[in-house]
């Protein structure tokens, strides 16, 4: 149980630690002729302190309320575990995944020069975008069936892998534009929304910020494109309606950023179950002998230099802090935010200072990013609204009542 570990441990424990100092205490008593009394006097104090070093919250905090989860037993987690290197699930390693693609291959910054870059390019384009027969069924599959709900991992299970979903998602971009620049406009904006679809179910059920950080990068991508693609002509009605379903049904703010944020104290509270069971050699990595030394001394002294339960309970508030500055887009609270430690001493719980710091995520920047991907959403819905818009007034003057 959280409560019993290791703190159980530690009440057995203190006797064995205060024997040798008692010993120690007593013979110097007997050198110098120290009065047991004042020996008494003198152990007191230190138990006092040694006792307000090791106290600890009774219990971690609860785990944020994501809506439904789901494990290794729904269909929608297994696809998207193909794109993860140690998942079970994982069909990295197959024939017809994705492979590391040329980046020269990627639609370039600049968008003037996107028209020649597909020209120049195209044959490399379409041969790598037809070669990833299994990126392009993970894009169909997870579009048409994502997860039932909100997938959060622990310290110990594997991570979407960047760099086959960055791969397969801007070589697909590519390769809509090289088809909106053969003229085959409808065609290109398809791949497109079947792109947006997929990263917008990545978006909503990935709980944790590298999972919506890998989704950020694609949808604001595939709405740059999708936009370039309107700016070269006309698409058909159907187009125009599905791209707008898409975009209307991607995930709201609020729910990225709780995937995001609260997603994430799942796998801050596997960290501190290892913690807790009294296991400081790496969290799972292979011991060094570096990570022997430090288990060795937290076995010894770590209930007087770490409150695991107190260190997770702060961190916890803390994303709830930021989570609410992101969801209210309070950019100038976010850029200074520091962690709040005035209400204990700095004598008190070093370790787990020292563990919150390494743990607080680098949160600024996503955030930057997560809302420029809301303000091209709502820009491409206004920009297909415009483009409507121009398009029936062509039809009225062409075909006046």
């Amino acid at each position: 149980m959280l409560g019993e570990s290791p703190r159980s441990g530690f009440w057995l424990f203190v006797p064995l630690l205060a024997l040798p100092v008692l010993i120690t205490l007593g013979i110097v008593a007997i050198v110098v002729r120290i009065r047991w009394q004042w020996l008494v006097w003198i152990a007191l104090p230190l138990a006092v302190v040694f006792g307000w070093l090791a106290h600890d919250d009774s219990a971690p905090p609860p785990l944020p309320d994501l809506g439904p989860r789901f494990g290794a037993d729904d269909p929608g987690f297994r696809t998207v575990m193909w794109f993860s290197e140690k998942s079970p699930f994982s069909r990295l390693h197959e024939t017809g995944a994705p492979q590391t693609a040329n980046p020269a291959l990627w639609l370039p910054q600049d968008v003037t020069s996107w028209a020649n870059h597909v020209h120049e390019h195209r044959n490399e384009i379409v041969e790598c975008w037809d070669a990833n027969q299994i990126g392009r069924e993970w894009i169909a599959a997870l579009g048409e069936h994502p997860p039932a709900g909100v997938w959060s991992g622990t310290a110990d299970e594997p991570l979407l892998a960047f760099q086959p979903v960055r791969d397969t998602v801007l070589i697909g971009l590519a390769r809509a534009y090289t088809l909106a620049a053969d003229g085959d406009r409808d065609g290109a904006m398809q791949l497109v929304i079947s792109l947006i679809r997929a990263m917008h179910n990545l978006q909503r059920t990935g709980g944790s910020l590298v999972h919506e950080m890998i989704a950020n990068v694609a949808v604001r991508q595939s709405y740059r494109v999708a936009g370039e693609i309107l700016e070269r002509g006309a698409i058909t009605d159907e187009s125009r309606r599905s791209l707008r379903r898409a975009l209307e049904d991607a995930p709201a703010a609020k729910a990225i950023f709780h995937n995001a944020m609260l997603g994430d104290q799942t796998v801050v509270h596997g960290v501190f179950e290892h913690l807790r069971r009294g296991e400081y050699h790496g969290l799972g990595v292979t011991p060094s002998a570096v990570d022997r030394w430090i288990e060795c001394g937290m076995t010894v002294a770590g209930v007087f230099v770490l409150n695991p339960n107190h260190t997770e309970n702060l961190i916890s508030s803390w994303y709830s802090q930021i989570c609410g500055y992101g969801e209210t887009r309070d950019m100038k609270t976010i850029e200074s935010w520091t962690p709040d430690w005035s209400a204990s001493s700095q004598l008190k719980n070093p370790v787990g200072r020292l563990i919150a710091g390494m743990i607080i995520p680098a949160f600024r920047k996503p955030f930057k990013l997560f809302w420029e991907a809301e303000d091209s959403r709502l820009a491409l819905l206004h920009q297909l609204d415009v483009a409507g818009a121009t398009r029936a007034a062509a039809v009225e003057s062409r075909y006046p009542r």
